[in-house]
């Protein structure tokens, strides 16, 4: 931040606090507003990379059976109840405007929908994408599969969109309680620091307004562009610790100052020539690594809108700190040592250890970097991941739903890897074609980490159990591959082949026998 700009700001604070204070109240008011719908607008993670193949693979394929969301729903019961409410359920499902159902009960049906009397296994494909259906169109699922079945079947909802819609109701209560704790501990060390609560307000309410500035823009960013909710979650934490440790910095300066000059207004001024410079200096570090991260991990959408959230809080912070911050101590002025708990010593009795220390810099900063790099080795262990129904409480409804859909029907239910066959000449369900492609489903079915193989062929199931093999006959070529369509959501999308498509596009899913991650 330039000389100008920072006088730009530092002058009206000065010379007109209560014009400044009063434009940060509307600006907090509403950015507030823009705020309240974050949780409707923010994302969950997205796993899809863009540049790589699965991602223009995944691209054709939204281009070829449209943009979607798949769910499943597994009814557990006696198989006559289930045979008589099923298809009243399927029937109920598919009058949702857009929304397509498989089920066992459809001609052609894979064998996989209905592997045992007991239990039959409906995948529901919703519009639109993962939030929009989560938000939209899965209550309306849950609320006809609660209403039009009986308590003798059990059911349960797994996929994308219900895991996406509770990662960020976790996402959003986890960084709220994380700041309503927060909050009441800052206070008691800032009190403990200042000793006055006036002194010890001013950094906490700084912090605050930093997260209402820092949602309500990420969320304003959000309804233009899709942004993760990492961003919103990093940028109140981070945003909070700014607005604190700058104002502590600043508040701290501004009282020896006080004291020094006897003036409010000098004492501002040359809070912000001391302990201003280096605000901006370590928030144009921040922004400036945020940046760094953006660059390395382009393509990677919770990763670069991670970093904005952060970028976002940075420079919040450092434009409160030289505007609202200094007019909040215009107006507070002497006060701000009003009301002491105790006594009040503004000698540090470290002062003297400090000064030892900074005659030996290079020693000072050998000694800081040993613990820093011990943190780091232990941060070296970290197992990472993507997204997983484990970070939620075992009780969770969610969890328990998705770990009782893979633990009966194998975790590529949830997730398989779908490769996407388009057709370079003719059609896709030509003979020839179906030929070819049975003969590359049979290849993927005879590798023992594939538990089954659905596709326009026919379908094969390895058993999980002895390893044997179920061979059951789809419909024909003209019918067979729509029905195809509805599988459950790709974790993986590779494509067979390259190019735009021409005559005709056919998905075959191969479902693993791993777990739901």
């Amino acid at each position: 931040m330039g000389g100008r700009l920072r006088k730009a700001l530092s002058i009206p604070a000065i010379q007109r606090p209560k014009v400044v204070v009063a434009a940060w109240l509307i600006a907090l008011l509403l950015m507030g507003v823009a705020g309240i719908g974050a949780k409707q607008v923010l994302e969950a993670e997205d796993l899809v990379i863009r540049g790589t193949q699965s991602a223009a693979a995944l691209k054709t394929e939204r281009e070829a059976f449209g943009k979607s969301s798949p769910i499943v729903i597994s009814l557990e019961g006696p198989a006559a109840q289930i045979d008589r409410h099923g298809p009243r359920l399927v029937r109920s499902l598919k009058r949702i405007d857009g929304t397509t159902v498989a089920s066992p009960w459809a001609a052609g049906a894979p064998a996989l929908l209905r592997e045992d009397p007991s239990r039959a296994l409906m995948i529901v494909h919703m519009p639109g994408g993962v939030i929009d259906s989560g938000n939209d169109v899965l209550p309306q699922v849950e609320q006809r599969v609660t209403t039009l079945l009986p308590a003798s079947i059990d059911s349960h909802i797994a996929g994308q969109p219900r895991f996406s819609t509770e990662l960020v109701d976790l996402v959003f209560s986890g960084a709220q309680k994380a700041e309503l704790y927060a909050l009441p501990i800052l206070l008691l060390i800032l009190l403990l620091i200042f000793r006055t609560p006036l002194a010890a307000a001013v950094p906490l309410g700084l912090g605050v307004a930093v997260i209402v500035v820092t949602t309500g823009l990420v969320t304003l960013l959000g309804r233009l562009m899709p942004v993760n909710v990492l961003a919103q979650a990093s940028g109140s934490i981070i945003g909070l610790a700014l607005g604190v440790d700058y104002s502590l910095l600043f508040v701290s300066r501004f009282r020896d100052e006080l004291h020094e000059r006897g003036d409010v207004g000098e004492a501002v001024r040359a809070s912000l020539d001391s302990a201003g410079r280096t605000i901006v200096f370590a928030g144009g570090i921040l922004a400036c690594a945020g940046l760094v991260v953006i660059a390395v991990t382009f393509g990677w959408a919770s990763m670069t809108t991670g970093s904005i959230g952060v970028i976002t809080a940075a420079v919040i912070a450092v434009l409160a700190s030289y505007s609202l911050l200094p007019a909040l101590l215009m107006l507070i002025g002497r006060n701000v040592d009003r009301w002491p708990i105790g006594s009040i010593n503004t000698s540090s009795r470290l002062a003297p250890w400090v000064a030892r220390i900074v005659r030996r810099p290079a020693l000072a900063a050998a000694l800081s970097l040993i613990p820093l790099l011990a943190l780091c080795g232990v941060a070296l262990g970290l197992q990472t991941g993507g997204p997983d129904p484990q970070v939620f409480d075992r009780t969770n409804p969610m969890r328990v739903d998705v770990e009782a859909v893979s633990e009966r029907y194998g975790g590529g239910v949830l997730a398989p890897w779908v490769v996407l066959v388009q057709a370079k000449d003719g059609p896709v369900t030509s003979p020839e074609n179906i030929r070819n492609m049975q003969r590359f489903q049979n290849t993927l079915a005879d590798d023992p980490s594939v538990r089954r193989v659905v596709g326009p062929g026919t379908q094969r199931v390895r058993d999980a159990g002895d390893g044997a093999q179920q061979l059951a006959g789809l419909t024909a070529a003209s019918s067979g591959v729509d029905r195809c369509r509805p599988t459950a959501s790709a974790a993986t999308t590779a494509s067979a082949s390259s190019g735009t498509p021409k005559s005709g596009q056919s998905r075959i899913s191969c479902g693993h026998g791993g777990g739901h991650r």
